[in-house]
């Protein structure tokens, strides 16, 4: 009888709230048929002895079911009453929210602090539904900013076009990299430098680690060399920049922790470790048997490695597809894919330490390189796959694994969000042109996914030995040990990134892209007919102009859109409740396709975008223009009632 009590009420205060944005001021100005038909429903209601009032019950039993309401639920609630509105202002509701939406995989801005318990319940509230006002936004069919954009210029500064724009943990400072080889810290408060530091030229970056607790963010760069023996080596160096308070003058902090030099042949791919240890490990292909090999750095100050081959056929994106170390620091965690399976190998630390010798680039390798045996290993089927993604036909061109990195509060499950972009080259009528689709999944690192189909690593290994000719891969006896972790659901998403702007990287370039833990956003170019395009009164302008004027408008033309798709929540399968397809019938269905969204950004602004970068716990969408010009859309504001 109480639960029934207290939605009635909850549905009492959502139709009171619908009623007065529509009844007159006054209740004499009210028409009486209006009168007659609204105001029965205020009627007290007479009731039984046993019969209480939600308002009658002690305040921490009512605050108790304020914990299960959402957000929209509590400012409805706190409309009711004085009593409501005190407990909608309770610290204790606003962080149940909060770890609500952690839950979900969304974050929540900390307004500049290290810590989710240092902020206010003023703040918390203003981060909640911040948050929550830019998800809503984003689920539009088209979402519209609240507010003019806000323009930050970049005085005096040539940025490289083919680097990121980099801001963390301030809102107040960003990083921005030179065509100079050189690394700004910015000021985006006073428009000034904040800071300096030069990688040289033809210098890159290469990979990049954050560590919120400290404000810093750790980067490998790296640059091109040849010894003597004209061996091309590359040249690393590991950066540490620290980002001052936003309320403090001192400038982005810049220091060199270390350097590195390694054959260009050993480094294909780079990952952090651990950068608090000095850990790293390089990707590479083993050169007289394919297969995957591993640089494992375990101090870049001292040199100290190892280097070892681990029996996995190389292909760059499946081979290593995410590389961290594991929750007791323990083991090396490598994720691979697989004729459309994921699966996780540990490797030991303490084996590893145990072999490992002071790294020199004059050192010569031993051949064959040794081989090094996983300690575990588990798979992950992907259920209801695209077959392009297991079959070859696409290749993978991109890989991101994007952790949880901001503060969360305990008790709220650590995932990490992976996004893969595949590329392949088909044939059209207008000759050969690049069709761009990407995957995402989450994953855990605790035992709160589903369960690993154990017998699938045996399957994948028969289907490629199948399809391998003149190739074997040796299968271990021993039982196979389920890893902590895995992907939070059997599907993953598809998004198909329709005729992306692209920038000039490497031989196929690289679209536009803003991705975050929950979204991914492009840009898209298609031609149109500017004169189909024309409707009402701008066609009859162009019937009034010349005969040339009416031509030229026919022509086809180009027109850019900016797209964002947000991803289903960790728990959530893409997969369609209406699909039906099973079997072969399965590789070729299109229902976990998600569909992106257009937002409002003016195509004079997207025809000069070569990057951009999007904050979901602010947001805003920032769109970096060739004219040195940073432009912040804001999508979501808050509201408190």
């Amino acid at each position: 009888m109480f639960k029934i009590k207290f939605i009635a009420l909850l549905a009492r205060a959502r139709l009171k709230r619908k009623l007065s944005q529509h009844q007159p001021t006054s209740r004499r100005d009210k028409p009486s048929e209006e009168r007659s038909s609204l105001e029965p429903l205020f009627v007290p209601v007479e009731r039984s002895s046993q019969q209480r009032l939600l308002g009658e019950f002690p305040a921490d039993v009512v605050l108790e079911l304020f914990m299960h309401l959402d957000v929209a639920d509590v400012l409805s609630l706190a409309q009711v009453s004085h009593m409501f509105l005190c407990l909608s202002q309770s610290l204790s509701v606003w962080r149940n929210l909060a770890f609500k939406l952690m839950c979900r995989g969304r974050r929540v801005s900390l307004h500049d602090y290290l810590s989710t318990s240092a902020l206010t319940t003023a703040q918390l509230k203003h981060s909640v539904l911040m948050t929550t006002a830019a998800e809503q936004s984003w689920n539009r069919d088209r979402p519209k900013s609240v507010a003019s954009p806000r323009i930050v210029r970049l005085e005096n500064v040539d940025l490289d076009h083919a680097s990121y724009v980099m801001k963390f943990t301030s809102r107040r400072h960003l990083v921005l990299p030179t065509k100079a080889g050189e690394l700004i810290g910015w000021d985006t408060r006073t428009s000034a430098r904040a800071g300096h530091y030069s990688m040289g030229p033809d210098a890159v970056l290469i990979n990049v680690q954050g560590d919120y607790a400290t404000r810093s963010l750790y980067w490998i760069t790296g640059k091109m060399s040849s010894d003597p023996d004209f061996v091309q080596n590359l040249h690393l160096k590991i950066l540490r920049i620290q980002f001052p308070e936003p309320t403090s003058s001192l400038p982005v902090a810049f220091e060199d922790l270390g350097d590195l030099i390694t054959p260009w042949s050993l480094a294909a791919e780079l990952h952090f470790l651990d950068a608090s240890q000095k850990m790293l490990c390089a990707v590479f292909e083993c050169s007289d048997t394919g297969s995957t090999g591993l640089h494992v750095v375990l101090n870049w100050k001292s040199g100290l490695s190892y280097i070892c081959d681990t029996g996995i056929p190389y292909e760059y994106g499946r081979a290593v597809i995410g590389l961290h170390l594991s929750d007791d620091r323990l083991s090396i965690i490598l994720h691979t894919e697989h004729w459309g399976t994921e699966i996780r190998r540990a490797y030991s630390l303490a084996f590893i330490r145990s072999r490992a010798s002071i790294w020199s680039p004059s050192r010569s390798l031993a051949h064959p390189l040794p081989t090094i045996q996983p300690t575990a290993e588990t798979a992950f089927p992907w259920a209801h796959d695209r077959a392009v993604f297991s079959d070859r036909s696409m290749t993978p061109h991109t890989v991101w694994v994007l952790p949880q990195w901001w503060p969360t509060y305990p008790g709220v499950p650590r995932r990490s969000s992976t996004i893969i972009l595949y590329l392949t080259v088909e044939e059209s009528s207008s000759g050969l042109r690049r069709v761009w689709r990407a995957t995402q999944h989450y994953s855990s690192v605790a035992d709160d996914r589903y369960d690993a189909d154990v017998g699938a690593m045996a399957e994948a290994e028969d289907k490629w030995e199948n399809k391998s000719k003149g190739e074997s891969k040796s299968k271990s006896e021993a039982s196979t040990q389920v890893l902590a972790g895995g992907p939070c659901a059997h599907v993953r998403s598809v998004i198909e990134i329709k005729d992306p702007v692209l920038i000039s990287l490497g031989h196929n370039g690289l679209p536009i892209l803003a991705q975050s833990f929950n979204h991914l956003g492009w840009i898209e170019e298609r031609e149109y007919d500017a004169a189909e395009d024309c409707a009402g009164g701008r066609s009859g302008r162009l019937r009034a102009r010349s005969w040339l004027s009416r031509r030229k408008s026919r022509r086809r033309q180009t027109r850019r859109a900016l797209k964002l798709v947000t991803f289903p929540d960790p728990d959530v399968s893409p997969r369609s409740p209406h699909c039906t397809a099973e079997g072969v019938n399965a590789g070729y269905c299109e229902c976990t396709t998600l569909v992106p969204v257009t937002l409002d950004v003016p195509d004079a602004v997207l025809d000069g975008v070569y990057h951009m970068f999007l904050d979901p716990a602010a947001g805003t969408i920032t769109l970096a223009t060739e004219n040195n010009e940073l432009h912040v859309y804001q999508y979501g504001r808050p509201s408190t009632s």
